[in-house]
């Protein structure tokens, strides 16, 4: 059997390097860069960059996201935890969790993941819905949940059945939902598009 252990390092990612980088310009791509996800691999792409970089460009929501942004690095603390024990939370509910790690669509689950342990109240609810080789909605305690938290469920069950463009749509309208479950749910669609490399994320 072969693993492969091959890792993006910071030097093989030189914009230098790149064949869209031209002396005295610099890069030539209008947008977004094509080499976000390995760049992102090898942990030098910021915050801003990542945000704007890894979402469609549509004129209804390049405006908002730029204001979003700016809110959310207000709450951004140099990691896409949410706080000091959302990260022991995620760590337990992925001990309970063997889904093979040949299936492509593994990043969502991680992503999943990732909302459930977003509060200690939707970790409790939710924990009975990760199995080992699945997650179960049905399982959930929805009875008198916070908007809060039934804003991150919600968003949750939207990247597991693969509508996060319905999920986008929704974020568009910045009354619905406030600027920590936003900023939980952005960061929870990094990791669905770049899995577990999107902690790198600085």
């Amino acid at each position: 059997m072969y693993l492969n252990t091959f890792r993006y390092t910071p030097e093989m990612v030189d914009c230098k390097l790149c064949t869209e980088y031209q002396k005295p310009k610099g890069c030539i791509v209008p947008g977004a860069c094509p080499w976000l996800a390995e760049r992102i691999e090898a942990g030098v792409v910021g915050y801003s960059e990542a945000v704007m970089g890894s979402f469609p460009d549509k004129p209804i929501l390049k405006a908002r996201l730029k204001a979003w942004l700016i809110m959310a690095k207000q709450l951004f603390n140099g990691s896409l935890w949410a706080d000091e024990q959302h990260q022991k939370r995620f760590n337990h509910l992925m001990s309970r969790f063997r889904y093979s790690k040949k299936r492509r669509d593994l990043a969502k689950y991680y992503a999943v993941i990732f909302l459930f342990s977003g509060s200690i109240e939707l970790n409790c609810r939710t924990i009975n819905c990760v199995e080992r080789q699945s997650i179960d909605f049905s399982w959930a305690d929805t009875f008198e949940m916070s908007d809060e938290d039934y804003a991150l469920f919600a968003a949750a069950r939207s990247i597991a059945v693969g509508n996060t463009h319905r999920l986008l749509k929704k974020l568009a309208d910045i009354s619905a939902v406030g600027l920590r479950e936003f900023c939980v749910i952005v960061n929870a669609l990094l990791i669905e598009r770049y899995g577990l490399n999107a902690f790198n994320i600085k």
